[in-house]
C-alpha cells in the first residue's frame, strides 16, 4: 500500500497547514518591507508558506543563478516591481534580508511542529492507530497490553510533502520497525536514498525535506533531537551544522533545490512505488506540486484500465481538487482518485473500511 499524507493530516494535531502558517508569518514579520511588498504583489488566495520561502529563496540568490532558476510567483512579483526590477534582483541588502527572512521562516515553522506534535503526542498515536486498524491491520492485544511485542507494516510505503514528525512520531510510540533514508556514515546520520532497498522495511519518504533535515556541504544531515537548533550550532566535528532542508516547489516552480540529489531520487522513488503498489490513498493533499502531479498521472497512463489502482482522496476539498486536477490536464489522476470529502478523523475510518483495503496483506 502507497499512503500519501499532506498538510491536511497533519493539521488535525495543531499544525498549520500552507495558509494557516501565514497567520504566525503576520505576526513575526508582518511589517518587514519585503513581506509587506510581496503580500501587496501576489494574490492573497496564492500567498502561502510555500509562495513565500520560493519567492525568498529566488531573491537572495545571486542574479545569474535567479534567472536560471526562476519561479512563476517570483516573476509574477518581479514584474509588479518593473521600476526596481535591478534593486530586487542585484542590491546585497535585498538578499541579506531575504535569507534573513527566510531562515527566520524555516525556523518558525521547525519550532510549531516541535510544539505541536509533542503536544499531541497521544493524539498522534491514537488517531494512527484507529487509521491503520481501518485498514485492515488489527493491533496485537499483547502489543497494547504494553509488554514491548513489536508490530510492522511490510507493504507500506509512505510519502509526505509535510515537514513535521508526525509520523516518525507515531512509529517510536508503537515500535513499528521503518526507515527514513538516514544511515550512519562518518560518525553523522546522513539522508541517503540507498537506504530504501527493495524488501519489506515500512518506508516513509519525505519529498519536500523535514524539520530534523539541515542541508550543510552537499550532504543533508538528520538531527533527530528535538529542539531549537541555533544556526551558529556546530557538529561534534567541528562543522556548522547547516540550514533547515525545507523545499518548497509551487506549482511548476524550477527551485533549483528540487534537481538536486537527493530530491530527484526520491521522484524516482516515488514512481517505482506507484508502479509497484496498487493501493493508495491521499490524505490532505491538495495536490498542488505538479511535478508530483505528472508522475502519478503517467504511471496510471501506463496500466490498462482494468489494472488502475484503487485509490482514496480524503480531504475536505476533494472533488474540488479533482475538478481542478482535471482542468490542468491531469485527467487519469482526477479520474482514479476516488473523492472522499472528510477530515482525517474518526468518522472517515469507519467509512475507509467499506472500500476493503487490507493493510496486513
Amino acid at each position: 500500500m502507497l499512503l500519501f499524507l499532506g498538510a491536511g493530516a497533519s493539521k488535525v494535531f495543531g499544525i498549520p497547514d500552507t495558509k494557516g502558517f501565514m497567520a504566525e508569518f503576520d505576526g513575526d514579520i508582518g511589517k518587514k518591507d519585503i513581506y509587506v511588498r510581496l503580500k501587496e504583489n501576489i494574490p492573497t488566495e496564492q500567498f502561502d508558506t510555500e509562495t513565500l520561502m520560493t519567492v525568498l529563496h529566488d531573491l537572495s540568490m545571486p542574479k545569474e543563478e535567479l534567472l536560471g532558476s526562476i519561479a512563476p510567483h517570483t516573476t509574477q512579483f518581479l514584474l509588479s516591481q518593473a521600476s526596481q526590477i535591478e534593486y530586487f534582483t542585484e542590491a546585497e541588502e535585498v538578499k541579506v534580508a531575504c535569507r534573513e527572512m527566510l531562515g527566520q521562516v524555516k525556523r518558525r515553522i521547525r519550532t510549531k511542529c516541535i510544539a505541536q506534535v509533542n503536544e499531541h503526542k497521544e493524539d498522534i498515536v491514537r488517531t494512527y492507530d484507529n487509521f491503520f486498524t481501518a485498514l485492515g491491520h488489527v493491533l496485537s492485544i499483547a502489543f497494547l497490553a504494553g509488554d514491548g511485542s513489536k508490530m510492522a507494516y511490510p507493504r507500506l510505503k509512505i510519502f509526505t510533502t509535510n515537514y513535521d514528525t508526525s509520523m516518525e512520531t507515531y512509529f517510536h510510540a508503537r515500535q513499528v520497525q521503518f526507515t527514513d533514508g538516514t544511515v550512519t556514515k562518518f560518525g553523522e546520520q546522513i539522508l541517503d536514498t540507498d537506504a530504501y532497498a527493495e524488501g519489506t522495511t515500512c518506508e516513509l519518504i519525505k519529498l519536500h525535506g523535514s524539520i530534523h533535515f539541515f542541508s550543510h556541504d552537499r550532504k543533508i544531515r538528520s538531527l533527530h533531537a528535538e529542539s531549537e537548533v541555533d544556526p551558529s550550532a556546530r557538529t561534534h566535528l567541528g562543522e556548522v551544522y547547516g540550514s533547515e532542508f525545507m523545499v518548497y516547489p509551487v506549482e511548476s516552480s524550477a527551485s533549483a533545490e528540487m534537481h538536486q540529489s537527493p530530491c530527484i531520487q526520491m521522484l524516482y522513488l516515488f514512481q517505482s512505488r506507484l508502479k509497484r503498489e496498487n493501493e493508495w490513498i491521499f490524505v490532505g493533499s491538495k495536490l498542488r506540486d505538479f511535478t508530483l502531479d505528472s508522475i502519478i498521472n503517467e504511471v496510471i497512463m501506463h496500466k490498462q484500465r482494468g489494472e488502475y489502482p484503487k485509490a482514496l482522496h480524503i480531504n475536505p476539498e476533494a472533488t474540488a481538487i479533482n475538478g481542478y486536477l482535471g482542468q490542468k490536464g491531469y485527467s487519469l489522476l482526477a479520474q482514479v482518485l476516488k473523492p472522499i470529502d472528510r477530515c482525517f478523523d474518526d468518522e472517515v475510518f469507519k467509512l475507509i473500511q467499506s472500500y476493503g483495503f487490507n493493510l496486513g496483506t
